[in-house]
């Protein structure tokens, strides 16, 4: 990963998740515990595909740029990843390669999120109206970056609507 993505990208943060190195600047992770935020401790066995990575918004920016061009990715690979999965049975699910795809208010949108240890995530992009939020959170809550990145975008599509036209 770091050799084929993370350096060529110049993603310089991101690195996997050893609680023995010490990060300047690693935020703590927390989790509620009878409707009180404590301190979650690290879990060695939490490491696996989920929370094995360590990075930062400027890196995620980064990728981000990558998904919206070709040095990573042909546009057809993109495109085969970001097409509904389609069941035995027939019927399609709202899944790509590893991407939710979930409109949102009109908007096409392909995101994912997750949680682990602590700490929450969600990349929702907005490639049609080349917006993308990233959101990272210090809480373990999976659903929180999701609900916050989708009600940012809203936010975003409500005032990018009332602005008047340009002449």
């Amino acid at each position: 990963m770091r050799a084929r993505i993370f350096q060529p990208l110049g993603m310089t943060a991101t690195t996997d998740r050893n609680p023995r190195v010490v990060i300047p600047h690693r935020a703590s992770g927390y989790e509620l515990a009878n409707h009180l935020s404590v301190n979650r401790d690290y879990d060695l066995t939490d490491i696996f595909s989920a929370g094995a990575i360590l990075s930062n918004v400027n890196d995620l920016t980064k990728w981000n740029a990558a998904l919206d061009g070709e040095a990573l990715l042909s546009k057809s690979s993109k495109a085969q990843m970001w097409t509904p999965v389609k069941l035995n049975n027939g019927h399609e699910q709202p899944y790509g390669f590893g991407w939710f795809l979930d409109p949102l208010d009109g908007h096409r949108n392909i995101g994912h999120n997750g949680a682990t240890s602590g700490f929450s995530a969600s990349l929702q992009r907005f490639p049609d109206d080349g917006l993308a939020i990233i959101l990272l959170c210090n809480a373990d809550e999976m659903a929180i970056s999701t609900t916050i990145a989708k009600k940012v975008a809203k936010l975003y599509f409500s005032e990018a609507a009332a602005k008047p036209a340009a002449k």
